[in-house]
């Protein structure tokens, strides 16, 4: 990039943002500002999209899960309609890194340079209002990397009907996003849950403390016992809590109509039963989320499986299988390098 673009885009983003000049020109020049995480951020993917949690501009302030609830529904809908976008875990896993509190407001400037790190090129910001059961929600679509925004674009809908309100946003959207223009119309996550057990699994999300978010979590399936999120979420705090038998509890009663929800949980539970060397049982996990929707990481967990097996053979061909899919998965190297020393 010669010195004219570079300051072409530095002015670009000082006209853009309202932060404190230095701060953004930094940010603008690909500069890491003070304090910033010192791992180089990953290039720029025009085609990969970070929509950050909107900001709640009401004076109800018990409805600050709606925020969470625009940018989940936002991101379902944009990788449902052959899309990309960054994965809640990872934009979790960024703030705690900047050390940005959980339920904190972000200047565009930090959500820019949030967008940067993840090596996402578009980013969705915006905030919302409500007053009685009424959501006015206004977003805009920012380029990243022409350092471009486009215009603000509202929705209005109600609180007791979100779902219908983060579709109608999307539609909204579309035209801006990287996705497909036209979408298959397919059963989604909260596929006839009630709205008051995504709810509380929207509020397990915002909460830190392990004992409160298993407390949200099992209110969810207490409204709706079947609600498969809610026991994906459920057995990976209990995974974390090295509760391994009960995550493999709570993921013993699978039903959805979403194939790659319902392989997503299957692959959960295979990994969970290889952590506890159940071979066999993880074994029939995957080969049964393979059925249901094939994923890299069903094909890396039973490379690893034979790997544990001494199969050369099924080892390579289940790893050579995951990294055509997907070859970001870090944990491949890992694998194909303990492949080569078992050779």
């Amino acid at each position: 990039m010669s010195a004219g673009s570079t300051m072409n885009r530095v002015f670009a983003w000082l006209a853009l943002l309202s932060a404190p000049a230095a701060a953004f020109a930094a940010g603008a020049a690909g500069v890491r500002p003070p304090g910033a995480s010192p791992a180089a951020a990953a290039p720029l993917r025009a085609d990969l999209v970070l929509v950050t949690a909107f900001e709640n501009r009401s004076e109800d302030r018990s409805l600050y899960w709606i925020g969470e609830a625009l940018s989940d529904g936002l991101t379902r809908n944009i990788d449902g309609c052959a899309g990309a976008a960054v994965d809640r875990t990872d934009r979790v896993a960024l703030r705690e890194e900047m050390g940005v509190p959980t339920l904190s407001s972000l200047t565009l400037a930090t959500q820019i340079r949030s967008a940067e790190e993840l090596g996402a090129g578009m980013l969705v910001t915006g905030d919302f209002t409500a007053k009685a059961e009424s959501v006015s929600v206004r977003a805009r679509v920012v380029d990243v990397g022409l350092a471009r925004t486009g215009p603000w674009i509202t929705a209005e809908g109600s609180v007791r009907a979100v779902l219908a309100l983060q579709d109608d946003l999307f539609h909204k959207l579309q035209s801006s996003l990287p996705v497909a223009r036209t979408c298959a119309q397919g059963p989604v996550a909260e596929d006839g849950v009630p709205q008051a057990s995504y709810e509380m699994l929207l509020k397990s999300f915002l909460e830190d403390a392990p004992a409160k978010r298993e407390k949200f979590l099992k209110r969810a399936l207490e409204l709706a016992p079947d609600y498969l999120r809610a026991r994906i979420e459920l057995a990976i705090l209990y995974r974390s809590q090295n509760a391994l038998p009960r995550a493999s509890a709570i993921l013993g009663s699978i039903a959805t109509r979403n194939p790659a929800l319902a392989a997503e949980a299957q692959n959960l539970l295979g990994e969970n039963e290889l952590d506890q060397q159940h071979t066999a049982a993880a074994e029939t996990a995957l080969r049964r989320s393979l059925v249901m929707y094939e994923t890299a990481r069903a094909h890396l967990l039973l490379g690893k499986l034979a790997l544990a097996r001494n199969d050369m053979e099924s080892a390579t061909r289940e790893l050579d299988r995951s990294r055509a899919m997907d070859p970001t998965d870090p944990e491949l190297i890992e694998l194909y390098d303990s492949l080569g020393k078992a050779r």
